[in-house]
């Protein structure tokens, strides 16, 4: 026994000698950005168009009085921006603990592949950045003064987090982005943000993309209808109006969750789609002195059902039409279910004029349980 304690002591000098992280380097050292904006930016001889990199970083010196910095650098790739910052900072740029990737509207247009390949490929990246496009030029978020946060990149972060779960946004990471971008019949759908008085940001609608390029924008109540037909889960918050022969009954709020089914069927080379809609939740809010008993009173909880069911329905309808004479291109998500049963067929027309030639039918199911103490 004491033979087999000494043997274990020995082991264990060495470890507790020789124990560290051989890559471990002084936050003093680093650079830890928590949010990259890229936008595009003319080139010195305005013969092509570089890559404008600006990272909010938080400041590691307690003696100064600042909370964050932010850097510029411009240069035709991603890479080379890194590779120029080396001559212009002492500091080691770490770029691992980047949460947020903010796009300007201008880069976006032209694509985004040369702006988020360096960051898909590093190993050191986390690949749920949220992503987002600015309305506007990138500039202007680097200008937000905002009193109640570190920097405005911490609270982006928690309003792209709980965008989606909360209402009906959308919130992409980059993982989810660039799996988007490569797979035949997806699209990407990010998150647009507005910045607003110079101290406040907002997410406005969302950026609808054709592969890796900005096609179109909507605004809140689109984009309400894309959350939806997309399948996007979450909860939300709906208005109602409740009429009857012109005057109003009732109005107020609903609050659901979202789930979609979608089934599709093929007649020669025509495809259907019909699109389940089932919002399930409890009424938030109504303003009527009427009670709200089912079976009992003038206003039935069933009424207000109905007219939701008619307001969402006609919102698709809509939505649809939109999407396949203007967009021409599935922003809804629906392609993949007939590539899951004809893609040998398929694979090379999805992406020409499939979903404007489909029929798509949609249904919405609302089922409201909880009506709360006082109906």
């Amino acid at each position: 026994m004491l033979k087999m304690l000494i043997i274990i002591i020995i082991s264990c000098i060495p470890i507790i000698f020789t124990s560290g992280c051989w890559d471990y380097k002084d936050l003093d050292e680093l650079n830890i950005p928590i949010v990259g904006i890229y936008d595009t930016i003319p080139s010195s001889d305005k013969k092509e168009t570089n890559i404008n990199v600006a990272a909010i970083a938080p400041v590691l010196y307690p003696e100064t009085e600042k909370k964050y910095m932010i850097e510029f650098i411009s240069a035709s790739t991603i890479g080379k921006t890194r590779e120029k910052r080396s001559s212009k900072s002492p500091e080691q740029y770490f770029e691992g603990i980047v949460q947020i990737a903010i796009y300007g509207e201008n880069l976006a247009h032209q694509g985004l592949n040369k702006a988020t390949n360096a960051l898909f490929r590093s190993p050191t990246t986390s690949n749920a950045i949220y992503l987002a496009v600015l309305e506007g030029h990138s500039q202007d978020f680097t200008k937000l003064k905002m009193v109640d946060y570190p920097n405005p990149g911490v609270f982006l972060m928690g309003l792209l987090k709980t965008a989606q779960k909360n209402s009906f946004l959308p919130t992409t990471t980059l993982h989810q982005f660039m799996t988007q971008v490569v797979t035949t019949g997806k699209n990407p759908v990010l998150p647009l943000i507005k910045i607003k008085d110079k101290s406040q940001i907002e997410i406005s609608g969302a950026g609808i993309f054709k592969n890796d390029r900005l096609l179109a924008k909507t605004n809140l109540e689109d984009t309400q209808t894309l959350v939806l037909l997309r399948g996007l889960k979450g909860e939300g918050r709906i208005p109602f109006i409740l009429e009857k022969d012109g005057e109003i009954l009732d109005e107020g709020t609903v609050i659901v969750n979202r789930s979609r089914k979608v089934q599709v069927y093929r007649k020669d080379d025509e495809f259907t789609f019909f699109i389940k809609i089932k919002l399930q939740g409890g009424l938030l809010e109504h303003f009527s002195p009427q009670f709200i008993i089912d079976g009992k009173n003038p206003i039935k909880l069933t009424d207000i059902e109905k007219a939701i069911k008619m307001d969402i329905e006609q919102d698709c309808t809509d939505f649809i039409k939109k999407m396949q004479e203007e967009y021409k291109t599935d922003c809804i998500d629906i392609t993949k279910y007939a590539l899951a049963k004809w893609r040998r067929e398929l694979t090379d027309h999805v992406q020409e004029d499939f979903i404007e030639n489909v029929n798509i039918l949609v249904d919405v199911e609302v089922n409201l349980k909880d009506i709360g103490e006082l109906t």
